[in-house]
């Protein structure tokens, strides 16, 4: 270790750890190695101040023992014996700065720990995965529960705060998922640039319009605004329907997802084979080209289904032009293929219900809602995919903005 006695010709250690970093990296990913390099740290900038042993070296410090401490490696806490020197003239302890260092916590990690415990680490279990340092301390289930509180307590108050000023929305997604029993509402935005951005949840017991109508002004009065009219994508649900209608009035362009449409229809045949030949038909239908195309394809399958599944043919009636808002704007296939299903709201539900599975019960609505939102904030900047900002996407906001200019088609 001949860099060590170069250590501190400055107060602090992290001018050393710079310029010796790919030296220490492979000590500092081994435990025993790092618990062998603290003391010889320490020690070499006590031999600085006081200058070594063996040698009468004339100085203003003086060693002076040792304390118990602790330095951070890898997220965890792990105990050492810190030399302490005294300044002989002003008789008052001189701090370490290696110490200082060491002992700081790395930086994010409340925030790599919170994440932990969100996707797939237990509290009660993160002092097992420490246990290669045999020396580590202070990650208790109690003690990590209390950081978890604290970082998803700042993570809730970011998420319900944040505004949306700077951004101008293309696409609107709402959806109602079940989540460890209770029912919580969901809305996505999607930019003009195609980014996904969770805008907001709220608890509710069902997907009344009065929930809806709450979340989407909570989110408006947050700075939540499109330029042209808004594509709102939604299942068959009434409540959120009609929610949608007041708050944006005739500015929304309502898309049903086709999959429910189609999952809705064939639950109403009970004549399994025949169901399966409805759902390629519906399939073939939605993928047409055109309006036109489609319509005639649709209405030629509930004349089919009115003659042997009445429900079925009722149940493909109710809400038919709403499933076909794309079709009219005239976006081609590929787009709309990413937006005819719920793939990406149920791809944020899905990754929820990971991060909740460990939660046997929620003790109050307080930790319900802070784990949703320090999920939601993660989900966000690790896992949404922006939707490509290419021809396809320019020309729906195209369509937007002359429908929002005319507010009538000969479609609609």
């Amino acid at each position: 270790m001949n860099v060590l006695p170069a250590v501190f010709d400055s107060d602090d250690f992290r001018p050393f750890l710079n310029r010796n970093a790919q030296k220490l990296s492979k000590l500092f990913r081994s435990p025993d190695w790092f618990l062998e390099l603290v003391p010889l740290l320490f020690q070499a900038e006590v031999n600085e101040l006081c200058g070594a042993h063996w040698k009468h070296t004339r100085t203003k410090h003086q060693r002076w023992g040792s304390n118990p401490g602790s330095v951070r490696w890898n997220g965890a806490k792990v105990r050492v014996q810190v030399p302490r020197v005294r300044n002989t003239r002003t008789n008052k302890e001189v701090p370490l700065g290696t110490y200082r260092f060491l002992h700081q916590s790395e930086p994010g990690y409340e925030q790599e720990l919170t994440r932990s415990i969100l996707f797939g680490l237990s509290q009660r279990k993160y002092g097992q995965v420490a246990e290669h340092l045999a020396e580590s301390f202070g990650l208790s289930g109690a003690s990590t529960g209390r950081v978890f509180i604290k970082e998803t307590a700042k993570a809730l108050e970011t998420f319900m705060n944040r505004r949306f000023d700077e951004m101008e929305f293309v696409a609107l997604l709402i959806d109602g998922k079940t989540l460890r029993k209770e029912q919580i509402l969901l809305a996505v935005g999607l930019t003009r640039t195609g980014q996904k951005v969770i805008l907001g949840f709220m608890e509710a017991k069902t997907e009344a319009h009065a929930c809806v109508v709450a979340l989407l002004q909570d989110v408006l009065e947050r700075g939540f605004k499109f330029a042209t009219a808004l594509l709102v994508l939604l299942d068959g649900s009434k409540g959120l329907r009609k929610g949608v209608r007041e708050v944006f009035g005739d500015r929304a362009l309502i898309q049903r997802y086709q999959w429910h449409k189609r999952e809705n229809v064939t639950s109403k045949i009970t004549d399994r084979d025949f169901a399966e030949q409805i759902k390629k038909k519906l399939e073939a239908a939605y993928a047409a080209h055109t309006y036109t195309q489609a319509k005639e394809k649709l209405d030629a399958l509930i004349t089919t289904l009115d003659a042997h599944y009445p429900q079925a043919a009722a149940s493909l009636k109710e809400g038919l032009e709403e499933t076909l808002t794309l079709h009219k704007l005239g976006i081609a296939k590929q787009l709309r293929d990413r937006l005819r299903t719920t793939n990406i709201i149920e791809s944020i539900n899905s990754r929820l219900a990971h991060t909740t599975r460990r939660v046997t019960r929620w003790s109050n609505s307080d930790q319900r809602q802070r784990w949703i939102a320090a999920a939601c904030l993660d989900i966000e900047q690790r896992s949404l995919n922006p939707i490509p900002q290419d021809e396809q996407w320019e020309a729906l906001i195209r369509a937007l903005k002359r429908y929002d200019q005319t507010k009538k088609s000969v479609h609609w």
